[in-house]
């Protein structure tokens, strides 16, 4: 355990002092927005499991558990309903098979220390040993300041789980075999800060520029941590319904092709079906406390007392605080 801690500081450590040198200052966390680091989580339940069942013991068990690491700013679950397969992009080739994904979890941090809670918590060695109970593998890549980006927005992130009538899709990117990252990451915003005019329907952008991957970063017992594909970035976009989302990415080829005589890009596209807004500014949300079908049954009683802060922090304490 104290290799993997060690890890994890020199790795964070060593990203402020390459994005934060002399007097540049890390951007600080603002309300409503994602914090300026970050982690992705990649996920694939278990053969075994119904989809109903891991979806539901990863928010409601698995997700309560997580919002108790010391440190989140935010943390966000994306339910995948399946790939849009219009949209993959595969090297002409890659003999690999295509490794699919239920869920995308992203979480943010205000600074370094905050990451620690993710590093050396006993709340996250709890996390850790629950993984094998849902989760037959689980991929983390670390994301530095400034390659977190929400480039586009109609409402802040605790509004994404109470309004299901955008379109919201997930897609991940690994760079061309003969291609540098950072060529691959100049290309990606280039085509990123275009994006808002050639596709004027478009609603929220929010980009994530992975830091190399390390399989031993994050040590979860009796679960696969070596991927098949090791991406490169994420890109989230909501879109008022499919038709537009299919019309915008279907002709936006920049995201697959990168410059001439490299090799073409892996591009893969899931459709987030549901998201879940588990800690928001910092505090956890009433989902993260209560879980889905407690705060469900409150409502449609219209039991409003149970939601008040008082009545929050008389059950659950300082993590209502």
């Amino acid at each position: 355990m104290k290799t993997v801690n060690r890890y994890f500081v020199t790795l964070f450590f060593l990203l402020i002092s390459f994005h934060a040198p002399g007097s540049e200052v890390i951007p600080e966390c603002v309300e409503g927005r994602a914090g300026p680091y970050a982690t992705i989580a990649l996920l694939t339940k278990k053969a075994e499991l119904s989809d109903a069942d891991f979806y539901a013991y990863w928010r409601d068990i698995h997700g309560m558990l997580a919002t108790r690491i010391p440190g989140f700013w935010s943390y966000r679950q994306y339910h995948l309903d399946g790939e849009l397969t219009t949209l993959r992009r595969v090297p002409m080739d890659d003999n690999k098979s295509i490794e699919s994904i239920q869920g995308f979890a992203d979480v943010s941090f205000c600074s370094e220390e905050a990451i620690m809670g993710l590093v050396a918590s006993p709340q996250a060695e709890l996390i850790k040993h629950d993984e094998q109970n849902v989760f037959a593998s689980s991929y983390l890549y670390a994301v530095s300041p400034g390659d977190s980006q929400t480039l586009m927005t109609d409402a802040p992130l605790a509004e994404l789980a109470k309004d299901e009538s955008g379109y919201a899709l997930v897609m991940l990117l690994a760079k061309g075999e003969d291609e540098t990252l950072d060529a691959f990451n100049v290309s990606l915003n280039t085509t990123l800060k275009g994006l808002p005019v050639s596709c004027p329907t478009l609603q929220r952008l929010r980009m994530n520029a992975f830091q190399p991957y390390n399989a031993a970063a994050w040590p979860a017992p009796g679960v696969n941590h070596r991927p098949s594909q090791v991406m490169h970035a994420s890109i989230e976009f909501q879109f008022p319904d499919r038709k537009t989302a299919l019309e915008c990415l279907s002709h936006t080829d920049q995201f697959s092709l990168s410059a001439k005589g490299v090799q073409t890009r892996l591009q893969l596209v899931y459709v987030a079906g549901r998201r879940y807004a588990m800690v928001v500014d910092g505090r956890i949300s009433e989902i993260g406390l209560r879980g889905l079908p407690a705060l469900e049954l409150i409502q449609r009683v219209g039991a409003d007392n149970q939601r008040s802060s008082a009545v929050l922090e008389a059950v659950f304490g300082k993590a209502a605080q």
